[in-house]
């Protein structure tokens, strides 16, 4: 399994990822989620509402977190409602992902699980599943229900148990569904 990597991301100062990548974070009245500003091509990216706030015992407060996970050439920024898909050195493409959530979720039952499949990276959330190539371009992104499991990996395509106990499939390329026999 992939593992990604939690950031704090001040405001009042920048935070540099992998050597390159300038952030920081906007935060909004209350515990409402943080913006997320980021340098690109000398301009600046803002992302509204696109990190989670968590309790830091140092400071007493609530801070914002980032997570992103680093593969291949490409960063991924792991967001409330958005994905940024990052890629090339110094970044020369940004693919923005919408996910399958609302702003209505209860944010403490979001799951991510992330896996390599003939170098294409799936991830698999609690609304969907999406597949990302190793240039930094979205293949394809599937709508799921939230309780469908992963079973398995099952050569090129992904086996899932849907509640009432049906098993379904998606092809690892396309996205598409499969015929199980």
């Amino acid at each position: 399994m992939i593992t990604t990597e939690e950031t704090f991301v001040g405001s009042d100062t920048a935070t540099v990822l992998g050597g390159s990548l300038v952030i920081r974070s906007k935060l909004n009245k209350g515990d409402r989620a943080a913006d997320l500003i980021f340098e690109f091509r000398d301009g600046l990216i803002l992302e509204k509402n696109f990190m989670d706030l968590r309790f830091n015992e140092a400071s007493k407060k609530l801070v914002p977190i980032l997570e992103v996970l680093w593969w291949g050439g490409c960063a991924v920024m792991i967001g409330l409602r958005v994905w940024l898909v990052l890629a090339g050195s110094p970044i020369a493409q940004v693919d923005r992902l919408e996910l399958h959530r609302s702003a209505s979720d209860d944010s403490g039952f979001y799951s991510l699980r992330f896996l390599e499949i003939d170098s294409v990276l799936i991830g698999v959330y609690e609304g969907g599943v999406v597949a990302v190539s190793n240039a930094g371009k979205i293949i394809w992104h599937r709508q799921k229900h939230w309780d469908d499991e992963l079973l398995c990996v099952d050569g090129d395509r992904l086996v899932f148990l849907a509640e009432n106990g049906r098993r379904f499939a998606l092809d690892c390329g396309s996205g598409k569904d499969v015929v199980l026999g």
